[in-house]
């Protein structure tokens, strides 16, 4: 089995014990019952959060989540904080014509303390990958709609890097899709194509970005324009990565002991891959 049905042996046994994930559950003896109605107690809930209720059985709550896109991030933000540099830079930095050897550093949600965000809801970034010379984003896609907002929150989110440490010589956004969303992704996001001009910016309402992002761009906008118009763009389906993670493998050797790890975490990504709806793979 690879290791990825591991994760759903998780996601279930969380969904068979709430408290781990924070939840109280209010026994029936402290139920008021009232014709149609049922009451609790006050001090046994969360007079600021709301009430939650169990709605699917464990077989159509995993059906629900493998069609989710935070899922397969889950799986991809493991598998890449792990993997070699040189899988990343094959997989991730080459279509983006970058040639970058790393070291690659993988950064997730500690970004908020980082750029002192604090509980900010900012951006959840997919991907963001920090080495000495370059700085990139992966966008992973679904069924979601794409958009010039993303392009312009991911580039504020490099700026925040380079505010935080130091510029970078070049930066880069990779998108994941499915096949079927490729003939018209660019113009989806408000482009012409894989490339970024001077009014690109101008086409993207204030309205649609959070407070922290338009501070990010008026306190540092010479810095953010100028990462932005030389971002370079890129977009990669599901099917191709599929088709390179294969040929990976098919060059590992699994009787050297670390080829035989790389290979395994390699097919789980993979596995995830084919098995999760909306990738156009399965």
């Amino acid at each position: 089995m690879p290791w990825n049905s591991k994760y759903w042996d998780i996601i279930e046994q969380l969904y068979w014990t709430p408290p781990y994930l924070g939840f109280a559950s209010i026994p029936q003896n402290k139920w008021n019952r009232h014709e149609e109605l049922i009451c609790v107690p006050k001090e046994l809930i969360n007079p600021k959060g709301p009430i939650y209720t169990r709605t699917r059985n464990i077989g159509e709550q995993l059906d629900w989540l493998r069609r989710k896109e935070e899922i397969l991030n889950h799986i991809f933000d493991l598998t890449f904080s792990i993997v070699a540099d040189d899988i990343l830079k094959r997989l991730f930095y080459r279509p983006l014509g970058l040639d970058d050897d790393g070291p690659f550093e993988s950064f997730g949600r500690e970004i908020n303390e980082r750029y002192g965000w604090g509980m900010d809801n900012v951006m959840q970034q997919d991907g963001f990958f920090v080495s000495p010379s370059t700085l990139i984003g992966v966008e992973l896609k679904l069924e979601a709609k794409p958009s010039p907002v993303q392009i312009v929150k991911y580039a504020a989110m490099m700026t925040s890097e380079e505010i935080f440490s130091e510029r970078r010589r070049e930066h880069g956004l990779l998108f994941i899709i499915p096949e079927s969303s490729l003939s018209d992704y660019w113009a989806k996001c408000g482009l012409k194509g894989p490339e970024i001009d001077s009014s690109f910016i101008e086409s993207v309402p204030s309205m649609d970005l959070n407070k922290r992002i338009r501070e990010i761009i008026e306190k540092h906008a010479y810095h953010f324009h100028s990462l932005l118009e030389g971002l370079k763009l890129a977009v990669v389906t599901w099917s191709t990565l599929r088709e390179e993670l294969l040929e990976i493998e098919s060059y590992l050797d699994p009787s050297q002991l670390g080829e035989q790890t790389l290979q395994r975490l390699i097919v789980g990504f993979r596995s995830q891959i084919e098995e999760h709806d909306g990738t156009g793979v399965n």
